[in-house]
Order: structure tokens, then C-alpha cells, then sequence
């Protein structure tokens, strides 16, 4: 329960408070988090399956669902990679903060997407004008979260998080595609 409180507080205090001081506090809590923040990876997965059926009245099937479970968050969790490994090797920095980053980029993704996926249930161009800028919006308190807890200049926090995207980027790509063709080299006779 008090890690529960813990992700609701560090939902509000980004929301309402998006300040360094505010990350740097938040960042505190993130010792021993990841599965829990890997659960709060899945639930926006199952968010997004629920607005994709509002939107276009289809369920997915079942093999899709759990697919896009284990890839969405090993994505997520690439891309933090990515973000922590370019802190450290552009800039010969040796503090090891990947769970504070997880832990912040979970708390800044989490109430943005949901936020997203309801924006983008109301049609009209207000409303993706909205569902844009909810997605710019996480990606500025990224740079301020990766500033606060590594002590990086804005210029070099830009750089990593545009940087981590473009690999994280090709991640998306590529990961799944790695784990269908090992889906595909198990034989069918176990």
C-alpha cells in the first residue's frame, strides 16, 4: 500500500509541482520500484487496448495483448536504459541513477498518456491539437527530471533525452521483431 501511495504522490507532485526541487525529492523514492513500474507499464498497455476499442470498436486477440505486454514495457525500460547510458558515457559521469530515471519517467509518462489516450477520444482538432501537446509536454519534464537528478546542464539533458529517443527509437523497431524470430526458432513438438 505504501508503494501505491508513493506512485499517486509522485503522480501529483509532477502534475502540480514540475519543478527540479520536485524531482529531485521524487527521485528519492525510487529504490526498489521497478516492478511496480513495470506494472504501471502494462496498465497503460491495457489503458490503450481499452481507448483502441472505443475508438475503432475491435478487440485485439489474445496473443496480442500478451505480446504487447512484455514488449511495451521492455521498450520503456530500453529507452530509460538508453537515457542513463548516454548520461554516462558522454558525459564520463560514473552515479549510477537508472531506477530514479524509471521511477521519473514513469511518474511523468504515466498520468500523460492516460491523459492522451482520453484527449484522443473526443474528435475534433482541439482535441489532437491537446492530444500533441500532451505527448511534447513529458518529454520537456524528462529533460528536467534527467537535469535534476544527474546534475547535467539543460544543454547536455536535451541532448541525452533527444539523443535516447533516437535509439530508443530504433528499439522499437527491432525488439520485437528479435523476439518474434526467437518465437519462430522453438520447435512446435514441446
Amino acid at each position: 500500500m505504501a508503494t501505491l501511495r508513493d506512485w499517486f504522490s509522485t503522480f501529483k507532485q509532477i502534475l502540480f509541482s514540475p519543478t527540479q526541487a520536485t524531482f529531485a525529492l521524487e527521485a528519492g523514492k525510487a529504490r526498489g520500484k521497478l516492478a511496480s513500474a513495470i506494472v504501471w507499464l502494462d496498465i497503460l498497455v491495457v489503458f490503450g487496448v481499452l481507448d483502441d476499442y472505443f475508438l475503432n470498436r475491435r478487440w485485439p486477440s489474445i496473443f496480442t495483448m500478451l505480446f504487447v505486454m512484455l514488449i511495451f514495457p521492455i521498450i520503456l525500460l530500453f529507452f530509460v536504459f538508453c537515457l542513463h547510458f548516454l548520461y554516462q558515457r558522454l558525459f564520463h559521469r560514473k552515479k549510477d541513477c537508472y531506477a530514479e530515471l524509471l521511477y521519473l519517467f514513469v511518474g511523468i509518462f504515466v498520468p500523460f498518456m492516460i491523459a492522451n489516450g482520453i484527449a484522443v477520444l473526443f474528435h475534433g482538432s482541439i482535441a489532437k491539437i491537446i492530444a500533441g501537446g500532451l505527448l511534447i509536454y513529458p518529454f520537456i519534464l524528462l529533460i528536467v527530471a534527467l537535469k535534476a537528478v544527474t546534475r547535467l546542464t539543460l544543454w547536455q539533458s536535451i541532448l541525452t533525452v533527444l539523443l535516447g529517443s533516437l535509439i530508443a527509437a530504433v528499439g522499437y523497431f527491432c525488439i520485437p521483431i528479435f523476439f518474434l524470430s526467437l518465437m519462430n526458432t522453438i520447435p512446435r513438438g514441446f
